[in-house]
């Protein structure tokens, strides 16, 4: 090879060596995070601050995972990650993944009904929350009570007090000697509970 052939295939190569470590400079460092599980029933991921993570941004992620128990494990899902320590040893591993736009969630795998979390990556939104349970009214039992007390107790139980009708008995005047439905059955919000009271002997 001529020298003035060998010398520009240098220079290239030079250039070529040059512009690669640009690029690997170039490129982020992964973001530290730590998920944590264990010893008790809590299963936790943070940011380097000690921050529970809630949302990211797209990127590489190295996550140090402490598994302080033998009944838990940590198991992280979402889009292109799928990763789980094993729930019948403790130990500390360190993954490297890649997150991009959606949504991952982290859970024990034995209590995944009460150990878990989630958090959103890029644009991606959270899901909406269930919506609050609906409210019921269970019909308190009022029979034997006076009337203000009957009605504050069917107020306070998300019902309604219906028709009130009065009739003669033996038991004092104002006492509630039968309702309907009767205490206990659960109906729908603001069900009418209709009463009859005492009006003594007379």
């Amino acid at each position: 090879m001529q020298p003035l052939a060998r010398l520009a295939l240098l220079l290239v190569l030079a250039a070529c060596a040059a512009a690669g470590a640009t690029l690997a400079s170039a490129r982020p460092a992964a973001t530290a995070l730590e998920g944590t599980v264990g010893p008790d029933f809590t299963i936790t991921l943070k940011d380097a601050q000690g921050n529970a993570v809630t949302t990211l941004p797209e990127g590489d992620y190295t996550i140090t995972v402490k598994d302080l128990s033998e009944f838990h494990n940590f198991h992280l899902t979402g889009p292109g990650v799928d990763k789980a320590t094993e729930v019948d040893t403790k130990g500390v591993e360190t993954w490297l993944v890649t997150f991009t736009d959606g949504v991952y969630r982290f859970v024990c795998d034995p209590h995944a009904s009460i150990m878990k979390g989630e958090f959103t990556v890029g644009s991606a939104q959270p899901p909406p929350p269930p919506p609050p349970p609906r409210v019921r009214c269970k019909v308190p039992k009022v029979v034997g009570k006076k009337l203000p007390a009957a009605k504050r107790a069917i107020t306070r139980a998300h019902c309604s007090v219906g028709r009130v009708r009065k009739a003669r008995s033996r038991k004092p005047s104002g006492r509630v000697l039968s309702q309907s439905p009767r205490g206990g059955v659960t109906r729908a919000k603001g069900t009418r509970v209709t009463l009859v009271v005492s009006r003594g002997r007379r």
